[in-house]
């Protein structure tokens, strides 16, 4: 039987193993960085030098913080405040995303679908912690 739990471990490893590799991806070259982008926010994006830093240290925060959500895997309920971090930092980037929109299309070449497929995402992922992080609770598993 599939357990709450082993729903929310697998849901936190599926998340967590994806932003490694995309953490790691942009860590390895800025040209795969960019890759990564125009795929998964169909962005059009100029790989200048000041962009390649900027995704050195965004690969970064990025390992960071799937080692973080693999870290609440082993054990959910015990580290369960720790699911705040993924909540709160992808909340924030929704929405700046939401307020940033035209400026999105403009900059980077985004259609509004596919700015709005990813702002699905981000709700869904939002949704997932915050109902990963609500069933770790004691009284509720």
């Amino acid at each position: 039987m599939f357990t709450r739990i082993k729903t929310i471990k697998s849901f936190l490893i599926i998340v967590g193993s994806y932003h490694l590799i995309v953490g790691i991806l942009g860590s390895l070259s800025s040209e795969l960085y960019v890759w990564v982008i125009q795929v998964a926010w169909r962005a059009t994006v100029q790989l200048t030098p000041q962009f390649a830093f900027t995704a050195q240290i965004l690969s970064a925060y990025i390992i960071a913080c799937a080692l973080v959500v693999l870290f609440i895997a082993r054990n959910p309920s015990r580290y369960r405040s720790f699911l705040l971090i993924p909540i709160i930092t992808i909340s924030i980037e929704f929405l700046q995303s939401l307020t940033q929109f035209s400026k999105l299309n403009t900059f980077f070449s985004i259609l509004p679908i596919h700015h709005a497929i990813n702002l699905v995402i981000s709700l869904i992922l939002i949704i997932g912690f915050s109902l990963s992080y609500y069933y770790t609770k004691e009284n509720n598993v």
